[in-house]
């Protein structure tokens, strides 16, 4: 994955910039999470308004939970790598920040190196993708240039040795992460390269609810005309 970087640290006061725009971030995500979830329980127990669409709402509550609480992780990582005070602390929350980013990609879409293995359930993008007859010609296209990206990530499994050695505390593996160079601006701008994926991957969900609510809403004037 080439990615373009500044090739330098941030100044005190970009990084105060930064850091209070992460936050605010969070902030709106995280206040979303609850919601979605509560959602989800819901369709889990049939407790939605129009029956027939159960299934996909259970795809778009699951997958906008998961897919929104990755973002909020990846964006606290990257509050956390800079707010770093000592250089080891830095390269431990660099390497926290890949597991969160390396795991969040393999779950929503996954890598092609690992995509013909067994797996026990299917990525978030494969349940978005059994909506696809359902879509309209515009969510078409949004979902087909997504999916493009999507792909192209995917073809080189990025940070799986980081993701690997942090996970299992692979000692020897782990300290040679670590001695790799710690170029501010390359980890953040890597970083932001999936976390924008992300964000389209959660742009159209919220699309695909948004259709849903419009659904409900022609139902209920339906109901009303004809009562």
């Amino acid at each position: 994955m080439e990615v373009r970087y500044i090739d330098k640290e941030l100044t005190p006061q970009e990084r105060i910039r930064t850091i209070a725009e992460i936050d605010k971030l969070v902030q709106q995500y995280a206040e979303s999470i609850p919601v979605y979830h509560q959602a989800k329980v819901d369709a889990r127990t049939g407790n939605v308004p129009i029956k027939s669409l159960t299934k996909l709402l259970k795809i778009i509550n699951s997958a906008g939970e998961f897919t929104i609480m990755v973002i909020a992780d990846c964006a606290v990582a990257q509050k956390f790598f800079l707010a770093s005070a000592s250089d080891y602390d830095k390269r431990f929350a660099r390497g926290k920040l890949r597991v969160i980013l390396n795991e969040g990609f393999k779950k929503v879409y996954g890598f092609s190196s690992s995509k013909n293995k067994s797996k026990k359930c299917s990525t978030i993008w494969e349940q978005i993708s059994e909506l696809y007859p359902l879509f309209s010609d515009n969510l078409k296209v949004i979902y087909n240039e997504i999916q493009a990206s999507l792909e192209k990530y995917s073809e080189d499994a990025w940070w799986v040795n980081d993701r690997n050695v942090e996970t299992h505390l692979d000692i020897d593996g782990l300290y040679e992460s670590r001695q790799e160079e710690i170029i501010e601006g390359k980890v953040i701008m890597e970083s932001m390269e999936l976390v924008n994926i992300l964000l389209r991957v959660y742009d159209l969900i919220t699309k695909l609810h948004g259709a849903y609510c419009e659904t409900l809403v022609q139902q209920y004037l339906r109901q009303q005309v004809e009562s």
